[in-house]
């Protein structure tokens, strides 16, 4: 090693090429042979295993990893401009980044968020030993370090996982200040450029919910090196109730992990890695079948993978079957065991057309502006297309007696609307049961509602 050099800066240099990105977190699948001569739960278990094993690297993903390199290049560059300034300034207390230094990781749950930053960790530099000189006792590099919290997880709990595990053998009680202080120091001894915050959403399952979780991001956010939290929705709803300053450290810089599009490529290539974990036993296709399984789980890789499981469940019980058919998917997709997933993708589905469920599932409100995030994820960009999109996904999603019914709805709307094109003609006002708004509801709304903002029906009954 030459004087010249300087690993702390050197080790992350073409991490930010793109081809490099997919080739270092891309997982494919290690085919599972004779799943279905297996016992059901223990192939079960095998196929899941697996499916939460592989990684499909999408543009958006990589685009996303991208500016983590990014970030923690200028970092590095920053907080070690030569081989020896690491042993000075340790102690020093001045942030040597602005604000952005703290970034939200968010999207819907069962999107992939968790998924990435374990993608960001298989990019970024494995755990090495480097040293500066014969006199300097050499220090492990970590350059990233993630830390999953669970439910009880309070900061000095949190802080300690992330501190020198010797100090703590030697010190068993050390106040919240000093603890900050020791990680800070120890993260900049250990060449750490990225911090990960993980399973939040335990946090929030609690009483006092708002203020740990703020409380635990305050103090994550300022142990002086780029920190990123992975967020739900729900999570950033209570966020922006916090103060003000609350607010700016946390939420000022946020990042969006949204579904790719039913016809991507990427979305292909998400399926195609699925399949891949057991070909014998699905007869699917990606190409053929992708824009099916997009409908039925929202484009959500988690969702995407227990329909998989499911569908793979009523397979196997049928002796008769070899391999998971297109049919035992819709099967599994009305099945009692995909019920609560089912709800989540029919209301993301109807979602834009109904400020009810807006009201009432803020879980699947994104808290903050989607626009920049669509171009990202790949959303068409024209209105019509959109259109277009949003009626076959949400017919993709209805059974066969509701296509039929809403079929038979809407030939009796045109035919009423040709009936009525007499402006004298009076208008009926359809008063629906008492009960929950179904899918078919949601279609034939959206179909007249748009007929009537393109001038092709008639005007809105008076009340």
């Amino acid at each position: 090693m030459n004087g010249a050099s300087n690993p702390w800066v050197d080790r992350l240099h073409g991490l930010e090429c793109m081809d490099r990105i997919k080739a270092r977190v891309r997982v494919d699948a290690k085919p599972i042979e004779g799943l279905m001569s297996l016992p059901c739960e223990s192939a079960v278990v095998l196929l899941s295993n697996e499916l939460k094993r592989v990684f499909y690297p999408t543009d958006q993903a990589c685009e996303l990893l991208r500016m983590h390199v990014a970030r923690a290049q200028a970092f590095a560059g920053l907080r070690y401009p030569t081989r020896m300034s690491f042993l000075s300034d340790v102690e020093s207390e001045e942030d040597i980044l602005a604000a952005g230094s703290c970034w939200c990781l968010t999207g819907w749950a069962g999107v992939g968020k968790s998924e990435l930053m374990k993608a960001l960790e298989r990019l970024m530099p494995a755990p090495e030993v480097l040293s500066v000189n014969a006199q300097y006792p050499a220090q492990p590099a970590f350059s990233l370090r993630r830390i999953a919290v669970n439910t009880s997880a309070r900061e000095t709990e949190v802080l300690r996982k992330l501190g020198n595990p010797a100090v703590f053998d030697i010190r068993q009680r050390v106040d919240l200040p000093a603890l900050v202080a020791h990680v800070r120091t120890w993260f900049l001894r250990t060449g750490v450029v990225t911090l990960v915050g993980d399973e939040l959403q335990f946090v929030t399952q609690s009483s006092d919910a708002n203020t740990r979780v703020a409380q635990l991001l305050q103090a994550l956010s300022i142990l002086g090196v780029p920190f990123t939290y992975v967020a739900n929705f729900s999570l950033g709803h209570r966020l922006k109730k916090r103060p003000q300053e609350g607010r700016q450290r946390l939420l000022a810089n946020y990042k969006l992990l949204m579904p790719d599009g039913a016809e991507s490529e990427c979305w292909q290539g998400v399926v195609k890695t699925c399949l891949d974990a057991a070909p014998g036993s699905f007869g699917l296709s990606a190409r053929e079948h992708s824009v099916e399984l997009h409908r039925l789980t929202a484009g959500l890789k988690r969702v995407l993978r227990q329909l998989l499981e499911a569908a793979f469940r009523i397979a196997h019980t049928r002796s008769h079957r070899r391999c998971v058919t297109v049919d035992d998917v819709r099967a599994a997709y009305h099945g009692a065991a995909f019920a609560t997933n089912r709800e989540d993708v029919e209301a993301l589905i109807a979602l834009p057309h109904s400020p009810s469920i807006r009201r009432a599932r803020l879980d699947l409100v994104c808290p903050f502006p989607l626009e920049d995030a669509r171009a990202v994820a790949g959303f068409p960009k024209s209105v019509v297309r959109e259109k277009q999109v949003a009626r076959a996904v949400l017919h993709g999603a209805l059974s066969r007696d509701e296509r039929a019914a809403g079929k038979a709805i809407a030939t009796a709307a045109v035919a009423a609307e040709s009936a009525g094109g007499n402006a004298s003609t009076k208008q009926k006002v359809v008063r629906l049961p008492n009960r929950p708004l179904t899918v078919a509801d949601l279609l034939r709304g959206s179909e007249l509602a748009d007929r009537r903002r393109e001038g092709g029906g008639p005007p809105e009954p008076q009340q």
